[in-house]
This record gives C-alpha cells, structure tokens and sequence, in this order.
C-alpha cells in the first residue's frame, strides 16, 4: 500500500485554535451563568450553553480536519457527522452541569473529567469515521490512547478552571488566562488524535450515499460561523448578566427607599394602604400593621379592615368610603380602632380614589394617622380647663363686699348667722389651713407672759 502523505493548512488551523478558544471563554461564562439561575432559567441556560459550547468544539475538530489535506479527494457522511455533533454538545452539557456545582470535589472532577473527555474523544474518532476517501486508515494504538488520556486530563483542567474561575461575574486577567489555557489545551487532542492516523492509497469502491464534499471556502464559513455563534453565546451571557447586575442594584435601591419610607412613618406614626377594588386585597405599610396591633405580613381584606373600626364607628366610615368611590373625591375623617387587645387608637384617614385610562375606578389609596396622643392630650386638657373653670366659680364665692365684725373678725353668713373666717372659706371653696403664730403676735405673747 502506498501511503499518502497529508499537509496542514496553517490558516485553517490557526481558525481552529482561536475557535478553541473563543469555546473555552464561553465554557467559562455559560458556567458562571449556570450557577448563577435556578428553575426553567438555569435549565436554559444549561441547554442553550451546551448547545453553543458544543458546536464550538465540534467546529473547531471539523476545521481542524479540514485543515488536513490529502492527495485524494474526501467526502464526509452527514448522519456520522451529526452523531459527532451530538458528542460533542452532551460532553459540553456535562462539562456545564459539573462546573456549576456549588462544590467540586476530587470524585466529582473525575467523573466529569471522564465523562467529558469521553465524549470529545467519541467525537473526534466519530467525525473522523465519517471520512470518505479513496484511501485506507491505520492506527497508532499508542498514540489513540494518548489522545484519550489528553482529552480527559485537558477536561478535568477545563472543569477545575471553569469552577473556580468561571463564577466570576467579570471578566478578570484570570479568567482571560483560563480560557487562552483551555483553548491552546483542547486542539491538543485533537491533533494528537490525527497524528495516530496514517492514510494509505486504496482502489477499493465508495460510497458516496449522504455524503458531502467541503471546499476550503466551505471550512471557512464553518470556522466563521462558529465563531459568530461563540461570540454570540458570550455577549448573550454578558449582556444577561449586566441586566441582572441592574436588576440586583436597582432592587437594592428600591429595598433602600423602602427602608427609608417605613422609618418615616414608624417616626411619624403614619401608615399607608391600598385597597384593589377588583380583587378585595388591602395592602398596609408596616406601620399600619404596628398601628393596628396585626402581625406583619397577615393577609387582609376589605372587610378585616372594615371590622378593626370601632362599632360605633364603623357605619359612619363604611359610607364615607362608599361615598368617596362612587363620588371620585378624596375623603378625611378620623375614627377608633380597636387592636386585638382591646386597646383603642384613635386614627385620622384620607382616602384617594384612582382611576385608570378609561376612567373605571381600580383602587383606592390613602394614608392613617395615629392621633391617639393628641386626642388624649386635648382630653386632658378639658379636664383642666373644667377644673380650672370650677375654681374660678368657687373664688367667684368669695368676691364682693364681706361684712366682718370689728371686734371678733367673723363673717355673717347669707342666712344672718356669724361663722369664723375658717369656716367660713371652707364651707364654700377647698382651701386648706395651717395654723402658726404671726411675729407681732408672738411678741404680744411673750409680753403679756
């Protein structure tokens, strides 16, 4: 048998390694964003990632391949390449699902790492199959094996990498190595697998059924469009995730608003709600749970609210609310609650109406406010102006012109009678008495005895 020698393309081989490449940066961030989501989102990604992840490294084999020339003609059968394709897009789901663990330890590195190469080696030999030329193959057991055992090593390299270096959310220096380390790894594989290949001339027929012969400009659109597909599946990944890093910041601040209001209104004891007239449902503030003594969170409707309003209370506030939404106006007016301990506050309301584009009512809105301190100080302060005012009546008593007897100093009563002064002021106000001794009298006292 005349053996037939081949020769490289370098362009097509060069288009290989930077495929390799490009698919080891998006092993890397598809990785990242496997881990990052959970439920129907992660199993997308996990899909999508494979998907892209393996048409790259199987875009990068065929190029590779394409790149080999020999002195023959060479078909390739499309349903043997498709079944390579296939191997190439599972190795990358398994890549995917392993580097997206929250842990990798040695067991789990191994079977991936096996599972992987497996599956790039059963791609490589499997497009290699597909090959139809007017020549015979013969192995290298040696160098086959060593292709077998580089995959594997270079997969469980890729995994290591991909976990530690693909949840980065940036691209770092790092993670730039990573991926260059990967994409100058995986070719060697391949390569490898191509040099246990020695092509012989052969006159034996064949069989050209579903097969398709590629030109260089046919390699080349190939290479192009995996490349376009890579970089496609990283800026998808980048873009997804700066649209998460602005839904994460723009929650943070919103949480931040949100802290800010409810501190607002635990200092000025106001409290906010909603009523959705469509489904009954009240939202509060929790301020408002705190003013109405209900745990926070509970779910409340039109009529729990309604029911934390006084009895005596309750119709008045019932058809002031019924008033406000069918008259489209704002409504104040205060009532008493009564919390689940019996206490009572008082609460000064406003309520807005609002209507949407066609002018349907679909909510109201409004805002409480805790006036239960005011109300109690405006009560104590009829009381003291009551005692206040009852003093003044009392003191009224004693005004005017009193007659006094010059030599005793009692006072004659209404009725004619004479009482002392003491019990005089006693009968009519709530003065009280001490007695003691005045200087002059003391010294009169001291003078006499």
């Amino acid at each position: 048998m005349t053996p037939l020698a081949g020769v490289y393309d370098l362009w097509l081989v060069t288009l290989s390694v930077v495929i390799a490449v490009l698919a080891a940066g998006a092993a890397l961030d598809l990785a990242g964003r496997v881990t990052a989501t959970r439920g129907p989102v992660r199993a997308f990604w996990l899909g999508g990632g494979a998907i892209a992840m393996g048409l790259g490294i199987w875009s990068m084999h065929y190029t590779g391949m394409l790149a080999f020339r020999l002195a023959v003609p060479v078909y390739y059968h499309m349903p043997t390449v498709a079944v390579s394709l296939l191997a190439a897009v599972l190795a990358s789901a398994v890549a995917l699902f392993v580097a997206s663990r929250e842990r990798l330890d040695t067991g789990r590195t191994i079977v991936g790492s096996v599972a992987m190469g497996s599956g790039i080696a059963a791609m490589h030999y499997t497009g290699m199959a597909a090959m139809r030329q007017a020549a015979t193959v013969e192995w290298s057991d040696g160098l086959v094996v060593a292709s077998i055992a580089i995959a594997i090593v270079v997969s469980a390299v890729a995994l290591w990498l991909a976990f530690h270096y693909g949840h980065a959310e940036a691209w770092t220096w790092r993670k730039v190595g990573s991926a260059l380390l990967m994409g100058a790894a995986i070719p060697s594989m391949h390569y490898t697998g191509m040099a246990a290949a020695r092509f012989f001339a052969s006159n034996t027929g064949l069989d050209l059924t579903g097969t398709v012969t590629i030109s260089e400009l046919g390699a080349m659109a190939i290479g192009a469009g995996a490349v376009v597909v890579l970089l496609a599946a990283i800026g998808t990944s980048v873009l997804d995730r700066w649209v998460g890093a602005e839904r994460l910041r723009t929650a943070t601040i919103l949480r931040e608003h949100e802290r800010r209001l409810a501190e607002a209104q635990s200092i000025a004891h106001v409290g906010s709600w909603e009523w959705e007239i469509a489904t009954n449902r009240v939202i509060w503030s929790d301020e408002l749970y705190r003013m109405f003594g209900v745990s926070m969170g509970s779910p409340v409707g039109y009529a729990d609210a309604i029911a934390r309003v006084h009895p005596e209370d309750r119709a008045r506030v019932e058809r002031l609310v019924m008033d406000g939404l069918h008259r489209r106006r704002p409504e104040e007016y205060e009532c008493r609650v009564v919390r689940p301990d019996g206490t009572v506050r008082h609460v000064q309301n406003r309520a807005v109406v609002v209507s949407d584009s066609s002018g349907a009512v679909v909510r109201m809105v409004g805002t409480s406010l805790d006036i239960t301190e005011r109300k109690l100080a405006e009560e104590n302060q009829r009381t003291l102006l009551g005692e206040l005012q009852a003093s003044v009546a009392e003191v009224k008593v004693l005004q005017g012109i009193l007659p006094i007897c010059a030599s005793c100093k009692r006072i004659r009563t209404e009725e004619g009678r004479w009482d002392a002064v003491e019990s005089y002021v006693r009968e009519r106000t709530d003065a009280e008495f001490s007695h003691g001794i005045c200087p002059d009298c003391a010294r009169k006292w001291v003078a006499d005895a």
